[in-house]
């Protein structure tokens, strides 16, 4: 099993930082992702231009290099070659696996010049200076709202598409978002509080 130090993370948070304040922007515009160089800023971006011609014969989602096809097969097959220096937990992703280190260096070494917030990673802190500057890039393409955080917009999505992706195994409600069902979760702990199911509400409103 392959063995990931967090020492070479830190060390490209530490370039990506120093990089900024002399001007140079080291993310990923289109995923978010940090790099030390510019070299492999400009290697992995790449990997956004060109056509998926690696098709996943499992899902039939494409890809556009063979390495990366190899990653997504890994999450399929349940395979974590990547391990946690730090308490030894597995990942099918070495991206995945460099966030998880982040909370064990608790390392900020993004700063707001606004309001002097620090951040883990670059890209929470371009997120939260669209909220000094009022900046939302992220359009609905059915109603044409607008969001500052990408992950907003897809949540939003779901209630046009009604993806409620994340299902209660209590009394099966479907919620569109992780942090709702936690929400509902707790009120199902709460034995002085009365859950109406799926079924329940129906019945009420027949």
């Amino acid at each position: 099993m392959l063995k990931t130090g967090p020492y070479h993370y830190h060390l490209n948070l530490h370039r990506a930082s120093n990089s900024e304040n002399n001007g140079e922007d080291l993310t990923c515009n289109i995923c978010g992702r940090i790099f030390g160089s510019k070299t492999t800023l400009k290697q992995h971006g790449l990997t956004h231009t060109k056509e998926n011609r690696f098709l996943c014969d499992i899902c039939g989602k494409s890809f556009s290099t063979k390495q990366i096809l190899g990653n997504h097969i890994r999450v399929h097959l349940g395979v974590k070659p990547f391990k946690c220096g730090f308490c030894e937990k597995c990942f099918s992703r070495k991206s995945t696996l460099e966030v998880h280190t982040l909370y064990h260096t608790k390392e900020k070494p993004f700063k707001c010049k606004t309001c002097l917030k620090t951040f883990a990673q670059l890209v929470h802190l371009k997120n939260h200076e669209r909220i000094h500057n009022g900046e939302k890039p992220f359009k609905c393409t059915y109603c044409n709202r607008t969001f500052s955080v990408k992950c907003n917009l897809i949540i939003h999505t779901r209630i046009h598409t009604n993806d409620a992706t994340y299902k209660c195994t209590v009394c099966d409600k479907m919620c569109y978002e992780s942090r709702s069902l936690k929400r509902h979760m707790k009120l199902h702990q709460d034995s002085s509080l009365v859950v109406l199911t799926n079924e329940d509400i129906t019945t009420l409103l027949s």
